[in-house]
């Protein structure tokens, strides 16, 4: 699994993005991203935008997250 910080320049942008990774599924938040300019690394299609959280259980900063194939059958 690979794991990138999302970078999101405008405050504005932040917040919307942010509330659409708490309301919508993954793969429609990844969506909803792309279209307000938040790109993932590389082109593929299987970067999904994610809330990552700490381990003291707070919110840490919306990252891309790309599980492999292979790393998906284990």
């Amino acid at each position: 699994m690979r794991e990138v910080p999302a970078v999101i320049g405008e405050e504005t942008i932040r917040q919307d993005v942010g509330r659409a990774v708490d309301e919508l599924d993954t793969t429609e938040a990844s969506r909803y991203a792309i279209a307000r300019g938040v790109l993932p690394p590389t082109e593929d299609p299987a970067w999904m935008l994610c809330q990552r959280f700490e381990p003291d259980g707070s919110e840490g900063p919306l990252v891309w997250v790309l599980v492999t194939e292979s790393e998906a059958a284990h």
